[in-house]
């Protein structure tokens, strides 16, 4: 789930009340039913509100280890298929996630199992770090100035958690930094 910048809703992929198939809601926080915001018959999943609160990001599934990264209204409306990527092998629907850069213009995603910075207006790709073989990269998390990105990576997603520093145009000032080891998902 992601809460809206405001706090006051949330978005989330649901199987909704026939349990036939996941996609995304928005619910105000307090009584009310949610809004289906997805009808799409692949799997939604991993939504993540902009900074701004005009859009939700979120991952569908396309098959054959195969994501598109949709953006949608939070009020319903045409969703934009901003790129595709690969997911990591072994990862799952809970396992791959993406995260809104605080300037609002960019998502940090995992593509092909190495950390990926994804333009809003382009979707363009740029490659932000390589996992060493065998591993993957997992669960990116800008910090609130969006100059440093907070990653997991290793394998069967038990691994070690690393700090990555950005200069100005959201390049990597080095090399990523182990800051902790044994990080489980």
């Amino acid at each position: 789930p992601s809460f809206s910048p405001d706090g006051n809703q949330v978005a989330f992929c649901w199987n909704g009340e026939k349990q036939d198939n996941y996609d995304i809601y928005v619910q105000m926080i307090g009584p009310g039913r949610p809004l289906r915001l997805t009808t799409d018959p692949a799997r939604d999943f991993s939504p993540a509100w902009s900074p701004d609160g005009q859009q939700i990001a979120f991952f569908r599934n396309l098959g054959s280890a195969r994501l598109a990264v949709t953006l949608i209204p939070p009020l319903g409306g045409p969703e934009r298929r901003l790129a595709e990527v690969q997911s990591g092998a072994g990862s799952g629907p809970g396992d791959v996630t993406l995260a809104w850069h605080p300037g609002g213009r960019h998502l940090a995603v995992v593509d092909a199992r190495a950390l990926t910075m994804l333009s809003i207006e382009t979707g363009e790709k740029r490659r932000l770090a390589t996992p060493s073989p065998g591993s993957l990269h997992w669960h990116p998390t800008f910090s609130p100035d969006g100059r440093t990105l907070v990653f997991s990576s290793g394998s069967n997603l038990a691994g070690d958690l690393y700090l990555l520093t950005l200069d100005d145009t959201l390049a990597p000032k080095g090399e990523p930094a182990q800051i902790a080891a044994g990080i489980e998902s």
